[in-house]
């Protein structure tokens, strides 16, 4: 059995554009298993085991939410603002979905274009425009 991951640490912090944090390092192999779980069921796949690089980019942005997710306060809020003396930074907090709902509404077109979650139609009748299946 083997028990390498299938994005190592290196390729998934290249694939995020960023150093993995101290706990994502820590906790790799659980976010990576929390992240493959998620992708799977929003796909309605078993991710293959050769990856094209657009799906294993959707992995690790997914991985990615997971410590979004866990970096929001308790009751769901995010920082809205932070100052240090004279620099102060304010984030855009116009958009309050979760950070899933974001991930989904950012990564649409590789979602549509992976996703198995629609039937496939094998056959049916046409009634003008729509195809209802027999």
């Amino acid at each position: 059995m083997n028990d390498e991951p299938i994005i190592s640490k290196t390729e998934m912090a290249s694939l995020l554009g960023r150093s993995l944090t101290a706990t994502e390092n820590t906790n790799y192999d659980l976010y990576l298993k929390i992240a493959i779980i998620r992708l799977e069921d929003l796909l309605c796949i078993t991710l293959p085991s050769s990856r094209p690089v657009d799906l294993m980019l959707l992995l690790a942005r997914c991985f990615g939410v997971i410590s979004t997710e866990n970096s929001l306060t308790t009751d769901g809020g995010v920082v809205q603002s932070k100052k240090v003396e004279d620099f102060q930074v304010t984030y855009d907090n116009s958009d309050q979905s979760s950070p899933m709902v974001k991930f989904v509404k950012l990564n649409s077109a590789t979602i549509a274009k992976y996703s198995e979650c629609q039937g496939k139609i094998r056959s049916g009748r046409l009634y003008g425009d729509c195809l209802y299946p027999i």
